[in-house]
């Protein structure tokens, strides 16, 4: 079984073709009209909110544009872009392809999140969790981060920033429990390791979380070292989603935790819902 979710990549072409400007506003057309002219590209004004333009790289100019500090976030949801390729005639179905300046700029973080992703640049850092009683490494926190070219860290707010925008937050949430599972093979922790999710990232939890299940399985390991933990911040308003995901979890053996009880998820009607078998 597959589904476009799970091999979701973003596209922007960068070829050369014709591009339509549509501004919500003459105004915004007028600043537009000023940044073509700073960059020295002609345009064809089609009417006082729309315009024409060739460019020769759709991508590059579309980054160039969305790196621009000139337009504000609204502006972006408010200027419309439809990119024919060149020789490509205009149709009714292009119409499906109209996107916004900041739908286009979202893409852009997806497409660097992807292909982060795929070049195996995730990696998990371990949080030790200390048992107070005994002084001893109880288990580990996992916490994602990044890796840049030059061997900068890029830190969970801005890779779920990007996951979200560019509706990529599946694609992300999966690699990161599997990058969890791997690296802590590698680094051979035995103990427990907490390894966070995103329910709302999870649709059907048995195909969704078929490859997580796998890699533990591969990796062996043991089951209840295994704390597959909801993040708070995260809120789902379908309880009965996040108990089917939980459920699904303890089936195969694994144990579950709410993050931060006392708020969100764990109070403690939520707790007597959900029933993890483990909390923090």
């Amino acid at each position: 079984m597959s589904c476009t979710k799970c091999h979701y990549l973003p596209f922007i072409p960068e070829t050369s073709g014709e591009l339509v400007i549509s501004c919500a506003v003459p105004e915004l057309a007028t600043k537009m009209t000023q940044y073509l002219r700073e960059i020295e590209l002609n345009y064809k004004v089609e009417d006082t909110q729309t315009l024409w333009i060739h460019v020769e790289s759709f991508s590059t100019f579309l980054g160039s544009m969305c790196e621009s500090n000139l337009f504000s976030k609204i502006e972006r949801e408010e200027i419309h872009l439809l990119y024919l390729e060149a020789g490509e005639a205009f149709s009714a179905s292009k119409l499906k392809s109209i996107k916004s300046l900041q739908k286009y700029k979202d893409l852009f973080g997806a497409k660097e999140l992807s292909t982060l992703i795929d070049k195996g640049a995730l990696t998990t850092h371990f949080q030790p969790i200390i048992d107070i009683k005994t002084n001893t490494i109880y288990g580990y926190e996992s916490l994602a981060r990044g890796v840049n070219d030059d061997g900068t860290l890029i830190y969970p707010d801005k890779l779920f920033q990007w996951g979200r925008e560019g509706d990529m937050l599946f694609y992300l949430d999966r690699a990161c429990r599997e990058t969890s599972l791997k690296t802590a093979a590698v680094k051979h922790i035995n103990s427990k390791v907490f390894i966070n999710f995103i329910p709302t990232a999870i649709y059907d939890p048995q195909h969704c979380l078929q490859s997580t299940v796998k890699w533990a399985s591969q990796l062996e390991f043991d089951p209840k070292n295994i704390i597959f933990e909801v993040i708070e911040s995260d809120y789902v308003e379908d309880l009965d989603h996040l108990k089917r995901i939980l459920d699904f979890y303890k089936s195969q053996g694994y144990m579950v935790a709410l993050d931060d009880v006392g708020s969100g998820y764990s109070s403690l009607n939520m707790i007597a819902k959900l029933l993890p078998i483990s909390s923090k």
